[in-house]
């Protein structure tokens, strides 16, 4: 390996077992001389006049030949790993409001009939008193069932409708007492008029404020009908539909008896 030596005029290093005197500027540098080094090359002043102005750039020395190169080493990088999981445990929310003061009470739920709605709601949304009897238990402000209406022709064949005590009004509206959704040749505000009276324990049909006729058997309904029981019901005239009165109060069975032995 050559021996580096810095020129004291430039500053540059050179190899001084090749050169005696500093090839980048020529100056003389080191007194120190190679033995096998005879003869010194010509200066004609710099690197021009040392290699000619031609072949400048292609006699210039070696990198390796002027300083002696090293491997150098990469220092390792060093990366810092973090834990995957923090032992740190996050801080919980702590409530504002006081420790001494109570929960809010719930309030407590206004009781409900089955159609989801309140007896008081009910009775303002249909405009009308409740009937006689008033159910005692199971879900408040059910009027217990005095009879049916069936359907046995017709767009309700099959169905049956409840009777309460007290006027049932008949009709294809959601206002009416007897809701006959379905069949669109029944008028839809009151069709006729169905009664119990539970202190004589008797029914009885109406004509109902439509302009459409009804008929029990083959006669039209102008005035009060008392019913028995299993009569033929037709609304309009066109014979598009039938339904059956059918009894359950009466002679042989009344709610205010029922209701008077349960109190006694």
């Amino acid at each position: 390996m050559g021996k580096a030596i810095k020129c004291p005029a430039c500053g540059a290093y050179y190899n001084g077992s090749v050169y005696t005197n500093c090839p980048y500027c020529s100056s003389g540098g080191s007194s120190e001389q190679n033995p096998q080094q005879t003869k010194k090359p010509e200066s004609k002043g710099g690197l021009m006049g040392l290699f000619g102005k031609k072949n400048a750039s292609a006699n210039l020395p070696k990198v390796e030949d002027v300083i002696p190169m090293q491997e150098v080493q990469p220092e390792p990088v060093k990366r810092e790993t973090k834990p995957l999981f923090s032992s740190v445990e996050p801080k919980k929310e702590e409530s504002s409001a006081p420790a001494h003061m109570p929960p809010a009470a719930k309030p407590e739920p206004k009781p409900e009939t089955a159609s989801g709605i309140s007896l008081s709601q009910a009775i303002s949304r249909s405009g009308r008193t409740v009937g006689k009897y008033i159910s005692s238990g199971g879900s408040e402000g059910v009027a217990p069932v005095v009879g049916w209406l069936v359907g046995v022709k017709g767009a309700s064949q099959g169905q049956s409708f409840n009777l309460k005590s007290g006027r049932n009004k008949i009709g294809r509206s959601h206002e009416m007492d007897v809701k006959l959704l379905g069949d669109e040749s029944v008028s839809r505000t009151s069709a006729a008029v169905i009664v119990y009276d539970a202190k004589a324990r008797e029914f009885s049909i109406l004509p109902g404020e439509s302009d459409s006729l009804c008929y029990v058997g083959d006669k039209a309904v102008y005035e009060r009908v008392q019913l028995s029981g299993y009569e033929k019901i037709e609304f309009g005239d066109a014979g598009l539909n039938m339904y059956v009165f059918v009894p359950f109060c009466g002679e042989r069975f009344s709610w205010s008896d029922y209701i008077q032995t349960q109190n006694k």
